[in-house]
């Protein structure tokens, strides 16, 4: 008997012993494991920093974590991480994992996380990371069998301290989640769950187009519900949601499945007026306690019917009214009062289209000041009719009194006496006779000063005058700082993009004085440095151009400030379309010269793309190396240079974070024209302690014109000649971001004038040799070399070549007497066969512009048809969105055929080429055979 004790307390020993040291034993192959098929199913990089696997952490239940997680995505969303956790915590029921038909789950945990959700426009998103299986029969065999032989089951699931950031650039959609905890508790393996779920959001930002719906909104949230199995539905028991101050509660139930069935209610309790004020944040956030408030308030909803993947909506319902309410903080000295607003909106089962939104009511005393309003709207989808007013005439600095300011004071006067009536379809087809719109808004004498933005802003006047047709702004003006602008315009469409979120187009012509660059980027608030942990890498200081604007702007500027450059009188034009911002014919003075250019700035990609023609005419070298970022990098030895110089170059590049080109991006080439410029930098001078002679310590470059290119992060000139102590050179070679320098000097010097190696000055040779000089090193620590150590071998070189030279001389004295004769027959040869290939010629370019021709005449045509079928569209989104599909197809199958058309084109015209230079070849050596020229 004690042998069996002794036996079994050995086992249960070694079973202890195994529990505990086969998760440490085999950690690193568990861990490479999840590694690899992480990364074998996942598009971009898994990261893990590290993995542990317990079961005396909650024995008998095994835990697995992960901790520092991150999730990066590929291609256009290299570098951009999907989910940072710091931890992911998953425990498991022991014997439900051995028994294999159940496993239960006892509780999911993710911790510190960072979430970042990214939709492009062209629909392209940043969680689309599953790689596709390439076995998908496999797949779902085995998914098949997975099913039907183990079922799992969760008791628990919590996120803490979670931040969310929902990016939709195609839906136009945004929401920014801080601080997210939530706890979701219930046994999902019984047949009826009971769960609970306890949710707190320390701010929530909610943003749909240009309106936002919810801005730095508190967030907490008690839902009780139960869940029905077999049945799939979903019932709502006891619940409560506050947003900020405002309580709202639910009741009803949701019958999952392929199609949703919906009965659902909502309501806010309370009547309290103080409620609907805490979603405002900036009233919110300030002594909210301490204010006072009366009136009444009231809320309530619905949702009834299915939901599927039809367009068929089921109906809904919203109800909210103010009645006679104010609000005034004790320690100012206004408020506001008589506050009176009903919204109503309502759709039975239907389209969305059947939307209608009334508000027939809302007014009230503004600091004793009347503001009026009305909107109703009907077909928001289809064709959108509207009839709305708005009337009010405020003195702003009455309204500053009215709630705290912190750093933040303003004057001025609003006036605002708009009435708009009518349907989108009548405002598109100008049929002025059903539409009735009239009305001034105007802001004058407006000034604002805050810590956030370190300069005055002032508008003296801005007026826009309502007509059905366009809204003209006859003056604006105004300045910020020492900026100045005025100026007039028209914006065209207005209605058309407010309702339905079409193209807003304007024209305008702005003129200024003076603008200052330098102190508007001082006065701007500094970027808040980026969180190291943060889920996006998207950087947010990019300027995106909204595609719905078509703009095109008309600017005159007598002065720029920009760094240390002064722009006079700068001009041209400013096009922004389809997010893209262009600039057309742009000129202006500085450095003693002239710049021009022409270009675009593309916001639409991740990281935005500029591309740019630019020609700069007899710019003061030195000012413009100094002054001159792309020079300042490239070429710093213009820095110590004088003289003038031109030039013309193309260049493109992505811009970073901070808008400036990244210039391991840039690509350019062009040509640099220089005027009388001497260069004098320290690598010449090196060179001229290495030659023993001040004299080639500077570089003439006189008029010369220097062709250079910039690609992958290196400026390269082709061969370009010069002058060094009075001696002609040719200077190749380049330079690069990171200073690097490869550059060949190659010239002829006096012997007599520089300092040789001891074994070339005991050759006594006289006159000029041949020297060739390597530039390496850097910019500031270059490093010179020279031929001189195979200068021997060289002279004995250039003797023999003398000694051949006078041979050849003389043969070729005889050789030209004695074929004088068959010179001419070969230039009769030649003619004869520059005459085939000029032929030729001509007739490949006729080919090659025939088709050139043709190939436009059909891409014309394409858009010719194009515009006619979005314009038999009319207003209806609908078919409007259907013709410029097709206009977009007609463009593209135009642009293959014409692309096909012409390198067939191309391909006839080098063949008659190719034929005419081979029957020139047969001419010249059936010449030279006769002539039989002796070489």
């Amino acid at each position: 008997m004690k042998k069996i004790l002794r036996f079994f307390f050995i086992l249960i020993l070694l079973l202890l012993a195994a529990v505990f040291l086969l998760p440490i034993i085999f950690k690193d192959q568990i861990f490479d494991m999840v590694n690899e098929e992480s990364n074998n199913h996942i598009k971009g990089e898994v990261v893990i920093e590290d993995m542990s696997l317990s079961l005396f952490s909650d024995f008998p239940n095994l835990t697995l974590g992960l901790d520092g997680l991150d999730v990066i995505g590929e291609g256009d969303f290299a570098d951009m991480s999907l989910v940072k956790a710091g931890n992911i915590s998953v425990e498991i029921d022991l014997f439900s994992a051995i028994s294999g038909t159940q496993l239960e789950i006892e509780s999911i945990v993710i911790s510190d996380a960072d979430l970042y959700v990214l939709i492009l426009p062209d629909g392209t998103a940043n969680y689309d990371i599953a790689r596709e299986s390439t076995d998908s029969t496999a797949v779902e065999e085995e998914s098949g069998e997975a099913s039907a032989a183990y079922s799992l089951s969760l008791k628990e699931f919590r996120l803490d301290h979670v931040n969310l950031v929902y990016d939709d650039r195609q839906g136009d959609m945004y929401a920014k989640i801080d601080d997210l905890n939530h706890r979701l508790s219930g046994d999902f393996s019984e047949d009826v769950v009971d769960m609970t779920t306890r949710t707190t959001i320390e701010s929530l930002d909610v943003a749909m187009g240009s309106a936002s719906y919810l801005r730095q909104t508190k967030v907490e949230a008690n839902v009780n519900m139960n869940f029905v199995t077999e049945s799939g539905v979903l019932t709502l028991e006891d619940n409560s949601v506050v947003l900020n101050g405002l309580t709202l509660n639910a009741e009803g139930s949701v019958k999952m499945g392929d199609q949703m069935d919906l009965d659902l209610k909502f309501n806010a309790p309370s009547t309290s007026f103080a409620e609907v004020l805490s979603l405002i944040p900036e009233i919110f956030y300030r002594d909210f306690e301490d204010i006072q408030t009366s009136g009444t308030f009231a809320l309530n909803g619905f949702v009834k019917g299915t939901l599927d993947e039809s367009d068929v909506l089921p109906a809904l319902g919203l109800n909210l009214s103010v009645a006679n309410a104010s609000f005034k903080y004790p320690d100012l000295p206004a408020g506001a009062e008589k506050l009176n607003v009903e919204v109503h909106i309502s759709k039975p089962v239907g389209t969305a289209d059947a939307t209608v939104i009334d508000i027939p009511k809302m007014s009230g005393l503004l600091a004793n000041q009347p503001v009026d309003a009305r909107l109703h709207l009907e077909h928001p989808i289809s064709d959108p009719e509207i009839d709305m007013y708005v009337l009010a005439d405020l003195d702003l600095v009455k309204v500053e009194q009215m709630v705290p300011q912190e750093d933040l004071t303003y004057r001025g006067r609003v006036v605002t006496d708009l009435a708009v009536k009518g349907k989108m379809s009548d405002f598109e087809k100008q049929n002025l006779s059903a539409v009735e719109v009239g009305g001034n808004v105007a802001l004058s004498k407006f000034s604002a000063t805050t810590s956030s933005f370190g300069l005055p802003v002032e508008i003296d006047t801005v007026s826009m005058a309502w007509e059905p047709e366009l809204v003209r702004i006859p003056v604006m003006s105004g300045k910020m700082g020492k900026s100045d602008f005025n100026g007039s315009g028209t914006l065209d469409n207005i209605m058309s993009y407010v309702l339905t979120d079409t193209t807003l187009r304007g024209r305008f012509r702005v003129n200024s004085t003076l603008l200052d660059l330098n102190e508007l980027a001082a006065a701007a608030p500094a970027s808040e440095a980026p969180v190291a942990d943060s889920a996006s890498s998207e950087p947010m200081e990019v300027v995106r151009i909204p595609t719905n604007i078509d703009m095109d702007i008309r600017a005159e500027v007598a002065e720029i400030l920009y760094d240390d450059m002064v722009l006079h009188e700068t001009r041209g034009q400013l096009t922004v379309v389809e997010g893209v911002a262009s600039l057309i014919g742009f000129k202006m003075e500085t450095l003693g010269g002239e710049i021009a250019m022409d270009g675009t700035y593309d916001s639409r990609p991740l990281q935005p793309e500029v591309l740019f023609g630019m020609n700069l005419k007899e710019l003061n070298v030195a000012e413009a190396a100094s002054t001159i970022s792309m020079l300042k990098t490239y070429a710093p030895i213009l820095e110590k240079a004088t003289g003038n110089l031109s030039t013309s170059f193309d260049m493109n590049a992505f811009l970073g974070s901070d808008m400036t080109p990244d210039l391991s991006t840039v690509s350019a080439s062009g040509i640099l024209k220089t005027i009388g410029l001497k260069v004098e930098p320290d690598v010449m001078q090196k060179i001229a302690s290495k030659l023993n002679n001040d004299e080639y310590g500077r570089i003439l470059l006189g008029n010369s014109n220097i062709s250079f290119q910039v690609e992958n992060g290196r400026l390269s000139v082709q061969p370009f000649d010069v002058k060094i102590g009075g001696q002609s050179a040719t200077i190749s070679g380049s330079n690069g971001l990171d200073q690097s320098l490869n550059y060949t000097i190659d010239t002829k010097l006096p012997i007599n004038s520089i300092k040789v190696p001891q074994e070339v000055a005991a050759l006594g040779i006289t006159g000029d040799i041949d020297v060739q000089l390597e530039i390496g090193g850097t910019v500031t620590s270059p490093t010179i070399s020279t031929n001189f150590g195979s200068i021997t071998q060289g002279i004995q070189n250039q003797v023999q070549q003398i000694i051949q030279s006078s041979i050849d001389s003389a043969k070729g004295a005889a050789i030209d007497r004695v074929n004088e004769e068959a010179e001419k027959i070969m230039a009769a040869a030649r003619e004869q066969a520059q005459k085939v290939k000029d032929e030729a010629k001509r007739q490949a370019d006729r080919i090659r512009s025939e088709a050139r021709n043709t190939a436009q005449q059909i891409k014309d045509e394409a858009k010719r048809q194009g515009d006619k079928l979005i314009e038999e569209a009319g207003g209806n989104p609908l078919k409007k969105a259907a013709a410029e599909t097709a206009a977009r197809r007609l463009n593209s199958e135009a642009e293959t055929r014409a692309n096909q058309l012409i390198q067939e084109a191309d391909a006839r015209a080098k063949k008659l080429e190719d034929e005419a230079q081979q029957r020139a070849d047969r001419i010249i050596a059936e010449a030279e055979a006769r002539a039989k020229i002796d070489n």
